[in-house]
């Protein structure tokens, strides 16, 4: 008598777990609560011109010489300068011609790669080896998205770069700054690294705005 109380036990417990199942069955993965999505947004680096401006005596005079004789003021084309030349260190600044209402500075040193007064290439000339420029350019225009490398910074400003017509030396960024209406140019024949570098190295220079 206990035996046989013990099955009925056993066939009530089936008999439940079968008539249970087809409930669970019939949850799909769709009817299931999705995980919570994640967002992630990738934080921009302060820009370096955000920092502290140079003083005048911490610029070459020939920076605030050339820009003055464009007449651009306030938030026009403002005074940029590379606070730390890295493997151009030694190199000596120049005007460079970059057209009507341009400022233009290039670096030379003899033994680093550059451009002939021609304008073909040469190994080690150093002439305009880098350089910066506040061109005559609209900063609202486009400016050649298609360069392969692109930055940008936390204050809006945005740098396009890559070799100069795609296929040769210098590395040249057209870069945009934010409240500042012209396009600049900064170049290096020294390579990518090195213009980066240039780029973030650039500052404001107190009273050349």
């Amino acid at each position: 008598m206990a035996m046989k109380q013990e099955f009925s036990k056993v066939a009530v417990a089936v008999n439940a777990v079968v008539a249970i199942l087809p409930i669970w069955s019939s949850i799909t993965p769709a009817d299931a609560a999705p995980p919570p999505s994640v967002s992630v947004t990738k934080k921009l680096a302060p820009a370096p011109w955000s920092k502290p401006p140079l003083s005048l005596n911490q610029v070459p005079k020939v920076f605030i010489e050339q820009w003055r004789q464009t007449g651009k003021r306030g938030p026009v084309c403002a005074v940029l300068a590379p606070i730390n030349l890295g493997k151009g260190q030694g190199a000596k600044p120049r005007v460079a011609n970059f057209g009507t209402g341009a400022w233009a500075i290039a670096y030379d040193r003899t033994g680093l790669p550059g451009r002939k007064p021609d304008g073909s290439f040469c190994a080690n000339c150093g002439r305009g080896a880098f350089g910066i420029a506040g061109t005559g350019g609209d900063a609202n225009e486009p400016s050649y998205p298609s360069f392969p490398f692109h930055r940008q910074w936390a204050d809006g400003s945005r740098a396009d770069f890559g070799l100069e017509g795609g296929k040769s030396l210098p590395y040249l960024a057209y870069l945009k700054i934010n409240n500042q209406r012209c396009l600049y140019n900064v170049w290096s024949f020294l390579g990518r690294d090195h213009l980066e570098y240039l780029l973030q190295h650039l500052r404001f220079v107190k009273g050349a705005p």
